[in-house]
């Protein structure tokens, strides 16, 4: 009997991705809304100023984007292979690292990898709400 286990919500998926001429593998974390509000509040402050259409100060909220995407990749890349700084010392899976790898260059024509990572993460995020769609078809 073949059983078909169903997607988790926060279940990653890992795929291979040509990056610089090698083959690298990639472990990403579907996108998930809540865990983006709790990051972008994790990051967000709030200064006085004027909102655009009024006069009167107001809080506005400023997001600090830098330290968002840092933790947002940190967050969706739960792994990688394919890097190191020789071929018998590959890389090991931390937050710096993954910082590092997202820094790289791409090659002509190629997508950067934070944005690889984010599509996918979106891809797979996708994937679970049609798969949760059409079980409550069924």
């Amino acid at each position: 009997m073949l059983i078909i286990k169903k997607r988790e919500k926060s279940a990653p998926a890992t795929f291979t991705h040509a990056f610089r001429g090698s083959e690298i593998t990639l472990t990403v974390r579907p996108l998930d809304s809540a865990e983006v509000q709790k990051l972008l509040k994790k990051h967000t402050t709030y200064v006085f100023g004027k909102a655009e259409k009024t006069s009167p100060l107001e809080r506005v909220p400023v997001v600090d984007n830098a330290e968002f995407g840092k933790d947002l990749i940190d967050h969706l890349l739960v792994g990688f292979t394919g890097f190191g700084m020789s071929a018998d010392e590959p890389l090991e899976v931390t937050r710096e690292n993954k910082l590092l790898i997202i820094s790289l260059e791409p090659g002509t024509g190629e997508e950067p990898l934070h944005e690889v990572i984010q599509n996918k993460a979106r891809e797979l995020a996708e994937l679970i709400a049609a798969e949760a769609k059409e079980e409550t078809k069924n």
